[in-house]
């Protein structure tokens, strides 16, 4: 079965009450059966994206336990969409995922030093690899979100 176009999947999304519709629909990747099943996800990863948009104010002791609450795998895939969008913006002047956090993506973009984003890229694909695994996923998250707030240092 064939994703809807964005204007029938609006008119669906905003049918079933589905609040933010349009940034849901874009972190979905324009998938409104995902948006419709997911969205008391979307209220924690809007949390964790405003986190996020801190940059190297970030506080990963505080953040790491946010990120992992659902899951790993949910949290990390949450990053690297983020990650994804700094690196849009800065080669393009897009964002996919995050479209009301635009500016605070612009900002970052600013600032980030592109091979360390690539690398961090990196950590993240690894991470993921080892979400399932029976780690201490809170200090993994940590270590991965201390190497975030370096993204962004002269």
């Amino acid at each position: 079965m064939p994703i809807p176009d964005q204007t029938q999947a609006l008119d669906w999304l905003n049918g079933n009450g589905v609040s933010n519709a349009v940034q849901q629909l874009a972190y979905m990747e324009g998938s409104p059966i995902k948006v419709f099943n997911e969205q008391a996800d979307f209220a924690h990863l809007t949390q964790i994206w405003g986190q996020l948009a801190l940059g190297q104010k970030l506080d990963p002791q505080f953040v790491a336990p946010l990120v992992i609450a659902h899951s790993v795998e949910t949290g990390v895939i949450a990053i690297q969409k983020w990650i994804y969008d700094i690196l849009a913006v800065k080669l393009s002047q897009q964002v996919r995922y995050h479209l009301q956090h635009a500016n605070a993506l612009q900002a970052l973009a600013e600032k980030v030093n592109l091979g360390k984003l690539f690398d961090f890229q990196k950590k993240t694909n690894e991470l993921r690899k080892l979400a399932t695994h029976p780690l201490n996923h809170e200090l993994q998250m940590e270590s991965l979100l201390v190497d975030y707030t370096k993204l962004f240092r002269v």
